[in-house]
Formats: C-alpha cells, structure tokens, sequence
C-alpha cells in the first residue's frame, strides 16, 4: 500500500527499516503490554500476594508479541523479533539464564529450516547483521550506574549516548549489505534515524497501541488519539521527503567485492572484541587502514 516515492524517501534517509515490523517495534509492544498488565496486577494486593506478577505480566507480553508479528504477517523480521523475545521471556518464566546470542541463533535456526531461502533474502541479512552486532557491542552500551541515576542530567546524556551508539553500530552492521544489494550508501542515515526513530517509537506506536486498548470502550477517545497519531505522522513523512530531498543523502557506488565485505564485517568484530580481550585499539585502526586499501 505504499507508494515507491515513499519507500525510495526512507531508503535514501536510511530509516527504511522503519516501513518493517522488527525488533524495536516488537520489543516496544511487549513492554507496554507486559508493564501496563504488571502496574494493574500490583494493584490488588490479594492477587500480588498470591501470584507471580511479573511472570503473569511476562505470559500476556508473549502473547502480545505473537499476536502482533501475526498482524504484521508473520515477515522474517517479525518472526526474528517474535522467537527472541519468546526465547528470552521463557528463560525468565523457568529460572533459567537470558542468553541474547543464543535466542538469535535460535530464531536463525527456526527461519532457515522453515525457509532455507530466507539466507539470501535482503531482510533476513539486514535484520540480523544489527541484532547480532548490537549485542556484540552490548557492553559499550552498558546502563547507566545507579551513583549516576541522581544526577539527571547525567543519566539524560547517557541515554542520549547510548541511543547514538546503538544508531551508528546498526547501521555500520548494515551498510555492507545495502551497497551489496543497491551499490548504494546513505550519508544521512544516522541523523535520520536520531530525529525520526523517537517519533515513531515513543510517540507514534504507543499512541496506536494505546488507541487500540481503548477502542472498545472510548471509541471518541480513541479517534482524537488516532487523529493526533495520524498528523505526527504526516508531520514524519515530510521530514523524511526533506532530508532524502538532499542531493548528498545517498550516493551510488560500485558493488563490493565479497573480501571487501569480509574485511568490514571482520573489522566490526575485531572492534567488539577489544573491550571483552583488551586488545590495543591501534590494531583495530591498522586493520581498518587495511580494509580502506583494499
């Protein structure tokens, strides 16, 4: 239902992640409902005192999440999405320890065997190069220390820190693969994704989901909500057109070479690794220099 100018506008900003239901998306309704059920469980006190509440909240968080990669269709993004967090919320509800790589190769693993194809799908490539170099770097991307948490100004500049890494890792993960599949990288996907991901994440889905919990009830609630969501987006849509509409937002190159796209994808992990093996971060950079010379 969406025009080609449109999706060429998101693919030129690099936010064209944005147009597919994937792990922000998921994760973000799982929280609102797993925490919305938990914050009305805690307040009866016959029912806290006598049942596991966040375990209850976790059960509908699943279901949720289920249902909400069912209306997207059940894509490869929201299958990833959906086993992860099914993976990671079962650990929790049988006591067991949440182990991020092993749920992705596990939702690796259901996708190939339902569809060996998936492997060389676009979608399958990009989803899962960001998750698994996300975690890889899950350590620069620590929270906050609780001496810090008084400080607010503190703790907002390392949100804001964190927010920026995770945007640069997922798309330095990605790069190689877009220019494989469009022999082309944007410039501006960084900022793009600064300005627009909030919007859609903690404005827009919320205002949807939270529209959709109140349908049945207040239905003229629900459209005032609903309106509002539909004029921040439109307001999203035009400052997408406006930033890919900057002749410098992406620039055609030639494909890569595969060793090209090795050396990049080795170098990423060379630089995850100096954290966890105290390896001299001039290594990294000679071995960057010699990824640039090839």
């Amino acid at each position: 239902w969406l025009s080609n100018d449109l999706k060429e506008a998101f693919a030129r900003a690099g936010i064209g992640h944005l147009l597919a239901v994937s792990g922000i998306h998921m994760a973000l309704a799982a929280l609102l409902i797993g925490g919305l059920t938990r914050n009305l469980l805690l307040r009866s006190e016959w029912i806290t005192l006598r049942f596991p509440v966040k375990k209850l909240a976790t059960s509908l968080a699943l279901i949720g999440a289920v249902t909400y990669a069912g209306l997207a269709g059940f894509s490869p993004s929201a299958v990833r999405a959906m086993i992860m967090i099914i993976a990671f919320g079962t650990a929790f509800l049988i006591d067991r320890p949440q182990t991020p790589l092993n749920s992705l190769a596990l939702a690796a693993w259901a996708l190939l065997i339902f569809n060996p194809m998936y492997l060389f799908g676009i979608s399958f490539q990009l989803s899962f190069a960001a998750v698994f170099f996300l975690v890889m770097f899950s350590s620069y991307l620590r929270s906050v220390p609780k001496e810090e948490k008084q400080d607010s100004q503190k703790t907002f500049w390392n949100y804001i820190r964190g927010f920026i890494l995770v945007s640069l890792i997922a798309t330095l993960a990605t790069t190689p693969f877009v220019a494989w599949h469009f022999t082309r990288v944007c410039l501006v996907g960084l900022l793009a994704n600064l300005l627009v991901v909030p919007i859609t994440s903690f404005a827009i889905l919320p205002g949807l989901l939270f529209g959709s919990c109140l349908l049945p009830l207040f239905p003229e609630l629900t459209s005032g909500i609903w309106q509002g969501v539909g004029r921040l987006l439109d307001c999203t849509v035009d400052l997408v057109h406006c930033i890919s509409g900057w002749g410098w937002s992406a620039i055609w190159i030639p494909r890569p070479s595969i060793l090209q796209v090795t050396l990049f994808y080795l170098f990423l992990v060379s630089l995850a690794f100096t954290r966890y093996w105290k390896i001299s971060r001039a290594w990294a950079v000679m071995f960057f220099a010699l990824l640039l010379s090839v």
